[in-house]
């Protein structure tokens, strides 16, 4: 039932503006197509009938009276009949058929009416009922004891044009509702994607420069809502890094004059030890405020993903590390460089610090970029792949990517600023035999 459903689904539009559409179209097809068959079915197979039996009333009226006339008073009658019912008839003595069938088949349904009506109003006389070549015109044969009456009428009489008329109105009037309807939607839905827009930049780090609440009173809500939303965030985040600014001030201080004061001591294995002490400390500040920054203060810009990789690699290179770059294709996307750099840099330290080389490798699709780092060294255990990214989180497996002096906060500043860029990443076995990051960003916003 599930499956069945699915399928099912799987034939609906999926945006709001298709579905709108159709909820508004099918009623209104399912109304045309009612009314036209109830149209159809009563109101044109009355008009056709009543058509049929007046016209084959007029011809046994003139058939019944030609015969009740001596014969010279028959041609008067033929000639009054021409003028006062629009209908052609002519007498001819001899007949062309003998032997004729007393109801011969039609597949007109005008002229089946027609048939139906004369068989009844002719009372048995034979007859015949035909369409001529120009299929505007309609010849009917009575047969009578001595020769045979033909009459000639218009194909008209049988049919109403008004028919036709009414579907073709009711057709563009269907027609002229659904551009009316898709017109209107199409603003009504404007407005939503537009917001959506919106709430996709601000969750990317990019500027609203053109963003203002419009349409529906509930959509207007909805905006103001979110750009109130977006003053309150932007409120936190500017609060909290002043608030990191100067506890970062205040602690990078005094260990300043803790750095000089070593400096100035005699230089014994306790000054050594104090030394690494406070550059440890001073590397754990730094990683605290970088992890609870995310790049939030630097502006994302249109960057090319393939220079900031290839620049990432010279800086490894310049320092002796075996750092390989392959690039399938170069694209230019919203980047925030500094954080992205840092993010990558940081899959790269963690590949080298437990490897020997690592490789980094860029894919362009369509929909997203995907920049990937491999490395050879002993890999992270799958149950353990989602737990790595927990702030302050140092696995006790020989692969350790929170290893030393740091914190434990690597990998959460890579998913932070992955995050922040609208994209995810994710961790799995490399070819090589150790671990594979793959970054995956969108590469333009909501469509």
């Amino acid at each position: 039932m599930a499956k069945e459903k699915a399928l099912w689904k799987k034939w609906l539009p999926s945006s709001l503006f298709g579905r709108t559409l159709l909820i508004v179209a099918l009623p209104l097809l399912l109304a045309q197509i009612i009314g036209t068959y109830f149209f159809y079915a009563r109101h044109w197979d009355n008009i056709s009938r009543y058509l049929a039996l007046s016209v084959a009333g007029e011809i046994s009226l003139v058939t019944q009276r030609f015969e009740r006339l001596p014969v010279s008073a028959r041609g008067d009658w033929l000639e009054e009949t021409r003028g006062a019912l629009d209908l052609f008839a002519k007498y001819s003595s001899t007949k062309t058929h003998e032997d004729i069938p007393p109801r011969p088949g039609v597949k007109d349904r005008a002229l089946k009416d027609l048939e139906s009506q004369l068989f009844w109003r002719l009372q048995g006389r034979p007859f015949e009922l035909e369409r001529m070549a120009d299929d505007s015109t309609v010849r009917v044969v009575v047969h009578l004891k001595q020769g045979e009456l033909s009459f000639l009428l218009s194909k008209k009489r049988l049919t109403s044009s008004t028919i036709q008329l009414i579907l073709i109105v009711n057709l563009i009037v269907m027609i002229l509702v659904l551009i009316i309807a898709t017109l209107f939607l199409r603003n009504q839905v404007r407005p939503i994607v537009s917001l959506a827009r919106a709430a996709d930049r601000f969750g990317r780090g990019l500027d609203l420069p053109d963003f203002h609440p419009h349409g529906a009173r509930e959509v207007r809500m909805a905006s103001q809502a979110f750009l109130t939303m977006k003053e309150r965030i932007q409120r936190m985040v500017d609060s909290r890094t002043e608030m990191l600014a100067a506890v970062s001030h205040d602690l990078r201080t005094p260990l300043a004059r803790m750095k000089l004061q070593l400096e100035m001591m005699p230089k014994d294995m306790v000054n050594k030890g104090l030394s690494e002490d406070v550059r440890d400390m001073e590397a754990m500040v730094t990683e605290y405020l970088d992890f609870v920054s995310g790049g939030a203060q630097e502006q994302a810009k249109t960057t090319s993903v393939a220079e900031v990789l290839r620049a990432l690699a010279e800086r490894y290179h310049a320092l002796g590390a075996k750092v390989e770059v392959m690039v399938d294709d170069d694209v230019m996307i919203p980047l925030k460089p500094h954080a992205f750099k840092r993010a990558v840099g940081n899959l790269v330290d963690n590949g080298l610090r437990y490897g020997t080389r690592c490789f980094l490798r860029l894919a362009v699709s369509p929909l997203f970029v995907s920049v990937i780092v491999e490395d050879d060294g002993p890999g992270i255990p799958e149950v353990q792949r989602e737990e790595v990214f927990l702030p302050f989180r140092r696995l006790d497996e020989a692969r350790n990517l929170n290893h030393g002096a740091a914190a434990g906060l690597g990998l959460s500043i890579v998913r932070e600023v992955v995050h922040a860029h609208g994209g995810r990443i994710h961790l799995d076995d490399a070819p090589m035999g150790g671990l594979r990051a793959t970054i995956i960003i969108p590469r333009q916003s909501y469509p």
